[in-house]
């Protein structure tokens, strides 16, 4: 499976970049496969300083099954004390068992040796943060783009 890992640090807008791909693939005719859709927010009790828009879900478009992932930034608890409920190498082995070809997700610096140790089909793409609001959404822009170019 190859993976592409948009790589930055904590509260940057990784999420955001990650939601606009997701809809980039929706526009180009990449489908949902039915059951797949998981938000994370709901299912586990986000702390305040995780996004409130993080989501699973694994799409389709011919014979390419793509997984889309947002959360990359901790490990939260879930019911049965499984503090790896929500991490990386949880969404991709769960996107390995459905078969997809491609994985998209995020990560937070320092947390890439889940996907190195594993994954050796990685491409990292850099998220760096921007400062002036006015210039945010035009830069998650160009890198949800550059993200789904590399479909």
């Amino acid at each position: 499976m190859k993976i592409i890992v948009l790589r930055g640090k904590h509260g940057i807008g990784k999420t955001d970049v990650i939601n606009m791909v997701y809809l980039l693939m929706i526009i180009n005719h990449y489908m949902q496969v039915n059951g797949c859709f998981e938000d994370l927010c709901e299912d586990h009790k986000a702390e305040e300083w995780t996004a409130r828009n993080d989501f699973r879900d694994i799409l389709i478009k011919g014979c390419k099954k793509v997984g889309v992932v947002s959360s990359g930034d901790y490990n939260i608890e879930d019911e049965e004390g499984d503090k790896n409920a929500i991490a990386i190498s949880t969404h991709l082995s769960y996107f390995e068992k459905n078969d997809c070809l491609i994985a998209i997700c995020a990560c937070s610096e320092n947390k890439e040796s889940e996907i190195l140790d594993k994954y050796p089909n990685h491409i990292f793409v850099e998220k760096e943060e921007i400062l002036k609001m006015e210039l945010r959404r035009i830069h998650n822009a160009f890198i949800a783009e550059s993200i789904f170019k590399i479909l």
